[in-house]
């Protein structure tokens, strides 16, 4: 009897993995297709300089959403999961977060109004910037760590797909000449206020969950607890992020665009580990299960070296869809960059998938910190010597995650959990 009713235990675990990899695979498959899908479009209507300032405005916003965040997206699934059976101390949770979240929206809105009304650099172009920014809403509203967290993913599945279709379809419509290119923005925006809203009203309506008035100290507690993985996550921003805007300042908006293309395609071959590391993510934090964690991470292994095998062999094919001409520099930046995927499959299953579910959050906030000085010194270097071109930026970035995994190794051999 025990046996059996353990049986349907692992059934029923192994079902909610192979289900929430489904509804995720979604979600992040239709984010990474639908830009990929108006990506000819835009760069035959816009050309490659104003769409790479667009991107690189993206890019700028992309840190103050990190901000927004402040490793919620981390922490978020941890905690909801632990807390799902107690509706109190669940909504207790939410509550804070949303409540820090929208404070940090407050001070960063207002901090990025000044820097890009004093600043020149910015000024050319405020209004992009400006209507970028409010992409940062969803960051607040829309919450992908609950739905995580309680292992549902269907909801924001069917909202993301929805939204993104729209997204795509307005492209078409509304994008006819250059001068429509603060419609991006303006569209990107929507996009995420809708998803947000329709997400807020599943929360607290569909699953139960109250607002309420939370104590100074849960909130503290909450910001402190998040804090470590906020660090965490900028100092991995400052080699993935910053790229773009190390391209942008030194080289120009079109090479920003062919780095662009490469981050993109390679994501596309980069989202099945992803997902994969967000399902089992839950079960991880419950089972503590290191033999678990080391077969997800050579299944994941396996999978990465045919996907790179195949993004190799049919790079040249690619660029030549995107931007209607053969770019050997373009080829070239989605190979190198693309090594960069076995890398990142171990540290995610070395670090985000065994330091943090097993409590050592300091640890790894310490070697993301440590991977951020060493990315930083790498572009240092190649700005002294005046070697900044797209092919030294890129190495730059797949030699901070093998820096990454190796620090990261010395780390779990010295808590025992390899």
């Amino acid at each position: 009897m025990i046996k059996k009713i353990r049986n349907n235990s692992i059934y029923f675990n192994n079902r909610k993995i192979i289900e929430n990899f489904s509804f995720l695979s979604l979600i992040q498959v239709v984010s990474l297709v639908s830009p990929l899908i108006t990506y000819p479009y835009l760069i035959k209507v816009l050309g490659l300089e104003l769409y790479g300032t667009v991107i690189f405005a993206q890019a700028v916003v992309s840190y103050l959403s990190l901000v927004v965040n402040f490793g919620y997206h981390t922490t978020g699934p941890k905690e909801v999961s632990i807390l799902r059976n107690h509706i109190r101390e669940l909504s207790a949770f939410v509550s804070s977060v949303f409540i820090v979240k929208t404070v940090l929206w407050l001070i960063t809105f207002v901090l990025f109004m000044l820097v890009i009304s004093f600043f020149d650099y910015f000024r050319p172009y405020f209004l992009l910037y400006f209507f970028t920014f409010f992409v940062t809403v969803g960051d607040v509203l829309f919450p992908i760590w609950f739905f995580q967290g309680i292992e549902k993913m269907k909801y924001i599945s069917y909202i993301n797909i929805f939204v993104k279709l729209i997204f795509v379809v307005c492209i078409y419509i509304f994008i006819k000449e250059k001068s429509d290119y603060l419609l991006i923005p303006i569209i990107n925006a929507a996009g995420a206020i809708i998803s947000a809203i329709i997400s807020i009203y599943i929360v607290f309506r569909k699953e139960g969950v109250l607002f309420i008035k939370v104590k100074y100290g849960d909130i503290k507690k909450s910001f402190r607890e998040s804090s470590v993985l906020f660090v965490s996550s900028l100092s991995t921003s400052i080699y993935l992020s910053l790229n773009k805007l190390i391209v942008g300042s030194f080289l120009g908006m079109k090479d920003v665009a062919v780095y662009d293309l490469a981050e993109k395609v390679v994501s596309i071959i980069k989202t099945p580990i992803i997902i994969l590391s967000q399902a089992v993510f839950p079960k991880i934090s419950r089972e503590k299960s290191i033999r678990f964690i080391n077969k997800a991470m050579v299944f994941s292994l396996a999978g990465v070296f045919i996907l790179y095998l195949l993004l190799f062999l049919f790079s040249d094919h690619i660029v030549y869809f995107f931007l209607h001409s053969h770019n050997s520099l373009a080829v070239n930046v989605i190979r190198i960059y693309g090594v960069s995927m076995f890398f990142l499959t171990i540290g995610i299953f070395l670090g985000g998938l065994r330091l943090i579910p097993f409590g050592y959050n300091k640890q790894y906030m310490l070697v993301m910190m440590a991977n951020g000085i060493f990315y930083s010194l790498i572009i240092s270097v190649l700005y002294f010597f005046k070697y900044t071109t797209l092919y030294s930026i890129t190495m730059a970035y797949v030699l901070a995650e093998v820096f990454c995994v190796l620090y990261l190794l010395k780390i779990n051999r010295k808590l025992h959990l390899i």
